[in-house]
Formats: structure tokens, C-alpha cells, sequence
């Protein structure tokens, strides 16, 4: 229920936005109106309800009306509620209206005035700034918020882990918001109360749907051919997932023509509870298993992905019971997968079987490029693992990339810093620097497969060989340092990317203490995690 009429005036007594006097429940309301007063006489006003009695409860709503009085009497004046008296309870709400009264007696962003302790508000904010109160008198209850805070969490985590209420009162939770993107506050959607605007999911109109948060990345595994649709092969479930993360969306999610894939526009951290591990309280927790790669053998990724130069941090994954293991489990050949950074990964791949685990992909068939990966990536038994990639296998491609994870296999694995298993792919222009416990850049390579002008720091890896290469590719941090431009061992590495005419000049090489980085397609705002911005720090 919503009410936007106002504005809602009162002598005395109380008024709302919604509700001058609540004695029982409001769930998934909100309202928008003036709530004002225009007497010096006793007055309580809310931008959603005047007063909030004893066993009354409001969940999961808001206000965003102005709410003023022109009286310094004990008049309450709240963005939510007026006056709540004891035992009256606030669950999962905000409110974003100014509040306006001469002095500070029973005034705050949330609550105006409460009667006692037993006033119970739960997971319920203000911002601190469009309401004009910070930490007023008799309204601290609650917690006051900046509208950046507000808005930056897309789905039920950080400020907002609790606000997956049941509303209907039948058991379970009713999913009953829609946090839009990170310049969204949360609106409603329970209940046929769908207040998300009609979107463009394609803005700048390059065919590629655009991924603002973890949700709409998860999203992507219903659509491996990035029609902006669900595939056809997809449960009544997935559309039901696909709608809820790409939700409001126009005609063909707003690309000009045919879509053709996905796009970030934000980097994007794992670490959702933002306590530096990955835990129960992340998102992608799923008991420990973390992240689900999207694509398998059966049923790949197979369209564009562009990172636009963001990166995707912490990724976690521990998954046994995956044959391909990675941010993509498996990449197909009409895949495209391009500036994108992966720092702080923690993947593990665990089979008694043969699998693949890599940090971008299980398995690649299709075209990687300038992207990179720090961190640890982990397999066991059999399993071919690759900083980057697992098994880069048929006509896949990986350009323009280097890892600095730890990488390490079981005693029957193949192990690289890049990649486990160079299964008749081609590797280019690339280099690696974190410990191996296999191959310094490529752990097993076909004869059909090829790796140009790949390095590896042999002191870093620990490795004196590369599958693929001729150990004269293993280099000193010295040899992979002193180049400044596309000269000596890196004089091939200005390739041609993007299918145009003439090279990328992918590479940005720095000084002669410093390994080369990334600047193709805004890698440059993604340095190696840890460095500074622009500055790549010698070993």
C-alpha cells in the first residue's frame, strides 16, 4: 500500500503519511506526502505514521515526505513515525524526508519521540542528510545513514541483511525489496506493489546488458547466450531469478538491436559483508561451496562478456562436485571475455576425476584477453590447473593476460601459472609470477598447442620449465622489468585485440623497476591488487 496525496495536516493529535494512529500491523507501505502542522497545540507527526502504539508493528516500509511542524512545544516530529510508545516495534524501514522543527526537543530522522527502552527498532535507518538530522535529540533510535550508505547495497546483504522479512505472515521470507542499483535507494515490490521504474538495461546502446551488482552477475548463468532472455532450456525458477535481477527492464532490455552479451559497469566484491573473509554472512556463501561458475561442459558461457576495466574481488569457490571450476565454469568458442580483473581470488577444485579449475575459467574455448588474477587457485588428483584458465582447449585463444595467484595441483595434476593444460589452445603475449607448483606459465601442453612469446618469473614460480615454451622464457624479475616499451622480449606484444586493423598497445610498461600492466579497454583502473594505481612494484 502506498500513499502519495498530501499534503497531511492536523491540529493536534497525530498524523501520517499513511496512518495518523497505528494500533496494529503496516507491512510493505509506504507514503510520499507532506505531513505538516499548523498549530502550536499538541501534535505528533510521521512521514508515515503519527504514533505507533503498544504492540503495534511496522515492516518493511518507508517515508519520503517532509514532515514539519512550525510549534517548539514537546511536538514529536519523526521521517517514520511521529511517537513510539512502548513495545511498539520498527523492522526493516527507512525514511529519506526532510524533518523540520525549531529546536531539538522530540524531533529525529526516524522517530520523533519514545516513550521508554522497550521501544524495539530493528535493522531501521535515516538518512542523515536529506532529513537534515544527524543524531537529534530523541531520535537516535534507529541509525542515521549517508545516502550513499543507503544506496550502495544492491541485494540482502551489508546495511540491508535482514530485510528479507515475511511480510504475509505464512512462513518464510517474501523477498519484498528491489535494491535497483547502487544509485537506487530500495523500493517495494510485495504484493503487486511494484514501484521499480521501467529500465534500460543497455544505456549506452552497445547490444551488451549492462551488470551493476552480484545479483545480475548471478543472473547471467540463466542467459549463456546473452539474448536478454532466459534460455530456452531454463525452469520456471530461473526466469523467476533472471526478472528479479534484471527487474523493470524495457523491450529487448533496452539494446538498440539484438543483444549480444553482458557488460560491467561497477567492479564488484564478494566480500559482501565487507569483514575481509569469506564467510556464511557473504552472499555467495552456499554452505561453504561459495560462488557457482556459470556455463558448464553441456551448456557453456558462448557470447561477450567486456569487464570495462572492473574488477570482480574475492572471488571464493570450493566446489567438488564441478567438473569445471572458475569464475566461468566453461567458456564455449563464441565466447569473448575481455578487461577484466580478478584480484584476491580463492578458487579450489577438488575431483577424483579429472576436472578443471582455473580463476576465470574451468575450461576455455573461446577468446580471453587482457585480464589478470591474484590470489591462490587450488586443485587436487587429476584436476589441470591454471592461475587464469584450468584447460584452454580447441580454438581457445588467451591473450594479453598474467597471473600473479599461487597455483597448485594434486600429484597427478597439471599445474601453470596461467594455465593447467594447454589442450590444443593458443596463449600469447602473457606472463606469470605467482608460485606454481608445476609449469612457470602452462603445466601440460598438446602438441596442437602454442604459447608466443609467454614468460615466467623463474624465481616467483619457482619453476625453471613451461609446457609449451623453451626455458629460455623463464626469466628474472630484472629481464621482465627493464623494457619500457614494445621492445626486446615484449617487442610481439602489441596485438590486435579487438578484430580491428593494426595493434591495441595493450600494455602500459612503466619504468625499468616495474612488470607490465594492463591498459587495454579501462584496464588501466585496475592495477594489481595491492599496488598503487599507475605503479607496478618490483619483487
Amino acid at each position: 500500500m502506498h500513499s502519495e496525496e498530501g499534503p497531511n495536516s492536523g491540529s493536534e493529535n497525530y498524523a501520517g503519511g499513511l496512518v495518523g494512529n497505528n494500533i496494529g500491523v503496516i507491512a510493505a507501505c509506504f507514503a510520499a506526502g507532506r505531513v505538516e502542522n499548523h498549530s502550536k497545540r499538541g501534535f505528533y507527526g510521521g512521514g508515515l505514521v503519527g504514533r505507533n502504539n503498544s504492540g503495534a508493528r511496522i515492516t518493511a516500509s518507508y517515508a519520503t515526505g517532509t514532515v514539519t511542524t512550525p510549534s517548539t512545544a514537546n511536538t514529536g516530529v519523526g521521517g517514520l513515525v511521529g511517537w513510539n510508545v512502548p513495545v511498539a516495534r520498527i523492522i526493516a524501514s527507512y525514511a529519506t524526508g526532510s524533518v523540520q522543527k525549531p529546536g531539538q526537543s522530540y524531533t529525529g530522522g526516524l522517530i520523533g519521540r519514545r516513550s521508554d527502552s522497550n521501544n524495539q527498532v530493528t535493522n531501521s535507518y535515516w538518512d542523515r542528510q536529506t532529513t537534515g538530522r544527524s543524531d537529534a535529540f530523541f531520535g537516535i533510535w534507529g541509525s542515521p545513514r549517508s545516502t550513499a550508505d543507503l544506496k550502495g547495497p544492491t541485494g540482502y546483504w551489508g546495511i540491508y541483511s535482514g530485510w528479507n522479512q515475511n511480510v504475509d505472515g505464512q512462513g518464510g521470507a517474501d523477498d519484498p525489496w528491489d535494491f535497483g542499483t547502487s544509485s537506487d535507494y530500495p523500493v517495494l515490490k510485495f504484493g503487486g506493489l511494484d514501484q521499480a521504474p521501467q529500465r534500460d538495461h543497455d544505456r549506452d546502446d552497445n547490444n551488451l546488458i549492462e551488470i551493476y551488482n552480484l545479483s545480475q552477475l548471478d543472473a547471467v548463468r540463466h542467459d549463456l547466450g546473452g539474448a536478454g532472455a532466459v534460455d530456452d532450456a531454463s525452469s520456471a525458477d530461473d526466469a523467476s531469478a533472471y526478472s528479479a535481477a534484471f527487474v523493470g527492464h524495457i523491450a529487448q532490455m533496452g539494446c538498440a538491436d539484438a543483444c549480444a552479451g553482458y557488460e560491467l559497469i561497477a567492479s564488484l566484491n564478494f566480500d559482501t559483508d565487507g569483514d575481509g573473509s569469506a564467510d556464511r554472512d557473504d552472499q555467495f556463501w552456499d554452505d561453504g561451496k561459495g560462488w557457482q561458475p556459470i556455463g558448464a561442459a553441456a551448456a557453456p558461457y558462448d557470447t561477450e562478456f567486456a569487464g570495462n576495466g572492473h574488477s570482480l574481488s574475492n572471488l571464493f569457490i570450493s566446489r567438488g562436485d564441478a567438473e569445471n571450476v572458475g569464475l566461468f565454469g566453461a567458456v564455449g568458442s563464441a565466447a569473448s571475455i575481455y578487461a577484466l580483473a580478478l584480484p584476491d581470488a580463492g578458487v579450489t577444485g577438488s575431483r577424483t576425476a579429472a576436472g578443471n579449475v582455473g580463476a576465470l575459467a574451468g575450461k576455455n574455448e573461446g577468446a580471453l584477453a587482457a585480464s589478470f588474477v591474484t590470489g591462490a587457485v587450488a586443485g587436487s588428483a587429476n584436476d589441470s590447473v591454471g592461475g587464469l584458465v584450468g584447460r584452454n582447449a580447441g580454438d581457445g585463444t588467451i591473450r594479453a593476460v598474467y597471473s600473479r595467484a599461487a597455483v597448485s595441483a594434486g600429484s597427478s595434476g597439471d599445474a601453470g601459472g596461467i594455465v593447467g593444460y594447454n589442450d590444443g589452445g593458443a596463449i600469447a603475449a602473457s606472463y606469470a609470477l605467482g608460485a606454481v607448483s608445476g609449469g612457470g606459465a602452462v603445466g601440460r601442453n598438446s602438441p596442437g598447442g602454442t604459447a608466443t612469446n609467454v614468460y615466467w618469473n623463474t624465481a616467483a614460480t619457482g619453476q625453471n620449465a613451461s609446457a609449451g615454451s623453451p626455458a629460455s622464457a623463464g626469466k628474472t624479475a630484472a629481464q621482465l622489468q627493464e623494457p619500457v616499451d614494445y621492445a626486446s622480449i615484449y617487442a610481439n606484444w602489441n596485438l590486435n585485440l579487438d578484430g580491428e586493423t593494426g595493434g591495441d598497445t595493450p600494455w602500459d610498461f612503466g619504468v625499468s623497476i616495474e612488470y607490465p600492466a594492463l591498459i587495454y579497454a579501462g584496464m588501466q583502473n585496475a592495477p594489481p591488487a595491492g599496488l598503487r594505481p599507475g605503479r607496478r612494484q618490483p619483487d
